[in-house]
């Protein structure tokens, strides 16, 4: 598939989707030479789809590798040269049971956090709702402790809650 069908394509998208597109800070592209455009989607589609529609310079991508292996969309991005990206959260699991969050004390019910742990790999977290929930000590297969954040201060006493275990995100703590 030629970049020039993929460009019409994407333009074709983008006037069926947005009325009106207004492109800021398009003088910074550089005539030549590399560049790095970072898109803050909320999509992981829609970037690509405006960055190509608006950019007059064929371009490359990186995408999830999970998108990467899909049929229609692994052709295109295939064709884009596009580098696929093994994110964390693709390789979670759907954990058993439900946790009881207090403060970062955390109880499973029903839990088998050493068996997803070694599922997933040295160094994993638990996501839940939607949130990476970094694992400090695993204590049994119905207790650990996690690291205590804002965010996991909010998910204390929401009664029990399903959850998924992921390689850590943040591997800068160290723990």
């Amino acid at each position: 598939m030629s970049y020039f069908f993929i460009e019409k394509l994407c333009q074709s998208i983008n006037s069926i989707y947005f009325k009106k597109v207004h492109v800021i800070g398009k003088s910074n592209i550089p005539d030549d030479g590399p560049f790095i455009i970072c898109g803050n989607h909320a999509n992981q589609f829609i970037d690509p789809i405006m960055i190509i529609s608006n950019v007059k310079k064929q371009l490359s991508f990186t995408i999830a590798a999970s998108s990467f292996s899909k049929p229609i969309v692994g052709s295109l991005a295939k064709s884009l040269k596009a580098i696929p990206v093994k994110r964390p959260e693709d390789s979670k699991i759907k954990g058993s049971g439900k946790l009881v969050i207090t403060g970062n004390k955390v109880k499973g019910v029903g839990s088998k956090f050493i068996e997803e742990g070694e599922k997933v790999g040295k160094g994993w977290s638990l996501f839940i709702k939607a949130k990476a929930i970094s694992v400090k000590t695993v204590i049994d297969n119905e207790n650990l402790e996690i690291v205590q954040t804002e965010e996991s201060d909010n998910l204390s006493s929401s009664g029990e809650l399903a959850y998924f275990v992921s390689k850590k995100l943040l591997k800068f703590l160290n723990i």
